[in-house]
């Protein structure tokens, strides 16, 4: 993580661009800054590329975080089944400690589908969804679509 020397000003902006959910604030933040707009736009590429950075941070901590959760869901499963499977070879459907009252109970019917294919349509659902490949190419090509246009927006490039 490269840190920029950035001056008082900009680390405040760093601070509530990291910090700040209402966008006001980082608006008003901006706008407080006085300085020559090749500096300013310096310095605020200094401030996105750390922001990118902490992001990258971020991404590897959820990717690390997910991982943890996913262990311990599974443990959590097998831990429970295993209880399960223990109590009903045992036969026994309830049990009474200091701490906890376990019980065996039968869940709610739910469906299994066996084979998809063979399931008659009346039980089955249509979704529709836009295909925006396909209407991107009918726009290019000149058709009047209600509800849908074509706009060229301009983007940012900091090397």
């Amino acid at each position: 993580m490269q840190l920029y020397n950035l001056t008082l000003k900009y680390k405040e902006l760093l601070e509530v661009a990291q910090n700040e959910d209402n966008l006001e604030v980082v608006l008003d933040t901006l706008e407080s800054l006085e300085d020559a707009i090749e500096d300013k736009v310096e310095n605020i590429a200094r401030v996105l590329n750390q922001m990118k950075s902490d992001t990258n941070i971020l991404d590897a901590e959820i990717k690390r975080l997910q991982a943890k959760k996913k262990t311990l869901t599974n443990n959590y499963n097998y831990l429970r089944e295993y209880l399960l499977y223990e109590l009903v070879e045992s036969g026994i459907d309830k049990v009474k400690t200091p701490l906890f009252n376990i019980t065996i109970r039968n869940n709610p019917e739910k469906v299994v589908i066996e084979d998809e294919e063979s399931i008659s349509n009346e039980y089955k659902v249509i979704e529709y969804k836009t295909d925006k490949k396909a209407l991107k190419e009918a726009l290019k090509q000149g058709k009047d679509i209600k509800g849908a246009k074509l706009v060229q927006e301009k983007g940012l490039l900091i090397k």
